[in-house]
């Protein structure tokens, strides 16, 4: 098998795969869930193969290609023709240590969530900042401003 990784798998995004093993070269630290349908995998460097069941996990642990096919998880030959695999960045993968796709699927959500959260409070707190400055640069020129044109009113009647 080759080892070589030339071509980057996009991550963070479904994979449909058939009954015809596809290799997927992945970076090391990210994770696979079968997202729907049973999934055969293997990796260079690694004795075992894997059957994933739907929502299960396994996470890239070499630089090994890994190889992918769907499989039927009862054993029934050909009953199978499809999987769909959910691949996870990885950085999501790090971040989150759940073993099911639902559950890595929510609390993927809920931080991106507070990311938006968090920049949102951050520009309306920026979008204060300068409201507030510039409402006290005013203020303080307020009076002076006041005073010149008082006396170039007083100059000119």
């Amino acid at each position: 098998m080759n080892t070589r990784q030339d071509i980057a798998t996009p991550t963070n995004t479904l994979i449909d795969v058939d009954t015809t093993p596809q290799p997927l070269p992945l970076p090391v630290g990210a994770a696979l869930f079968a997202a729907s349908g049973a999934v055969w995998l293997t990796q260079d460097g690694r004795r075992d193969d894997v059957m994933l069941a739907h929502g299960a996990r396994y996470d890239v642990r070499t630089r090994g290609l890994v190889v992918v096919s769907a499989i039927d998880p009862h054993g029934r030959h050909g009953a199978a023709d499809h999987a769909t695999l959910y691949v996870a960045a990885p950085a999501e993968a790090r971040a989150i240590s759940a073993a099911d796709l639902r559950d890595f699927l929510r609390q993927r959500a809920a931080r991106l969530r507070d990311e938006e959260i968090d920049r949102a409070g951050a520009a309306v707190m920026t979008h204060l900042r300068s409201v507030i400055t510039s409402w006290l640069a005013r203020w303080r020129r307020g009076p002076a401003t006041d005073a010149s044109r008082a006396a170039l009113t007083r100059l000119g009647t």
